[in-house]
C-alpha cells in the first residue's frame, strides 16, 4: 500500500487487486461514520496487503471509535515497526496512551513523532496540550509557541487559528491573562468568527468584569460566523444584563 505524503486517497500497488477493492470501501465507510463496516473492509485489505503500516493505522483508528483500544494499540505498534516514518501511527498510539492516562508514554510517543517529522503540527499541538495537562505548563507553552510560528499546511487540520486558541487556553490556565487575551485575539484574526476563541476571550473579559468588551467580542464573532453557540451566549447575556 502506498503512503504518499498528503495524498487524499492512498492506492495499493497494482498487484494488490483485492486490496484496491477493499481499501477505498474502508475509507468510504469511515467518512460515512460507519466504523464497523470500515473495520471489516480494512481487515479484508490487510489479508491481501499484510505489510501495510497505513492500513494498520486506519484500522486502528476505526477500532478506537468502537472502544477496542487494546487491538488498536497493538496495530499501531506493528505499524511503527513496519514503517518507522509513518507519523500517523505515532499520533494515534499517543492518543490511545493519553486516553489510558499513560501520560509519560504518550509524551515519549509524541516526541518520537517529532523526531520523524519535526514540523508535524499535530504532534506539536498534542504534545503541548498533554504537557500542560500534567502540570508541565512552561514546556507545553514552549511547544505551542513553536507551533504558531509554523506556516499552515494542507496536510494538517491544525491551522494557526487553532494553534493560537490552544496557546491562549494554556496561558489562561496558568493565569497569564494578558497573554491569553492576545493569543485569542490572534486566533480570531486568523479565523474571524471562530466560536471557541471568541467564547474563551469573552469568558476572560467577564472574569475581569469587562462586560462591554465581552459582549463586543461575541457580537463581532457572531457577525462573522453566525455560530449557534455564540447566539445562545448573547441571549444569555441579554437576560442577565
Amino acid at each position: 500500500m502506498s503512503q504518499s505524503k498528503g495524498a487524499a486517497i492512498d492506492i495499493p500497488s497494482s498487484h494488490d487487486d483485492a486490496a484496491i477493492f477493499h481499501f477505498p470501501l474502508g475509507q468510504a465507510y469511515s467518512l460515512d461514520n460507519d466504523p464497523q463496516r470500515a473495520i471489516e473492509s480494512y481487515r479484508a485489505t490487510l489479508v491481501h496487503d499484510p505489510k501495510s503500516a497505513l492500513v494498520r493505522a486506519r484500522l486502528a483508528a476505526e477500532l478506537v471509535k468502537v472502544g477496542d483500544f487494546a487491538e488498536a494499540r497493538q496495530l499501531c505498534e506493528e505499524a511503527i515497526k513496519l514503517d518507522s516514518k509513518y507519523v500517523d501511527s505515532y499520533l494515534l498510539l499517543a492518543g490511545i496512551e493519553v486516553a489510558a492516562k499513560e501520560y509519560s508514554s504518550a509524551i515519549a510517543t509524541y516526541r518520537r513523532a517529532l523526531a520523524v517529522a519535526p514540523g508535524s503540527r499535530d504532534a506539536l499541538l498534542y504534545l503541548g496540550v498533554t504537557l500542560a495537562e500534567i502540570g508541565k505548563t512552561h514546556e507545553g507553552i514552549d511547544q505551542l509557541e513553536r507551533l504558531v510560528k509554523i506556516k499552515d499546511s494542507a496536510e494538517s487540520s491544525i491551522d494557526q487559528s487553532v494553534a493560537f486558541y490552544y496557546l491562549g487556553k494554556i496561558y489562561d490556565q496558568s493565569n497569564q491573562k494578558e497573554k491569553a487575551i492576545q493569543a485569542y485575539r490572534t486566533s480570531l484574526k486568523k479565523r474571524p468568527g471562530f466560536a471557541k476563541a471568541a467564547l474563551a476571550l469573552s469568558d476572560i473579559h467577564i472574569a475581569l468584569h469587562e462586560v462591554r468588551q465581552a459582549y463586543a467580542v461575541l457580537e463581532e464573532a457572531f457577525a462573522e460566523g453566525h455560530s449557534a453557540e455564540i447566539a445562545e451566549r448573547l441571549r444569555s447575556e441579554e437576560h442577565t444584563s
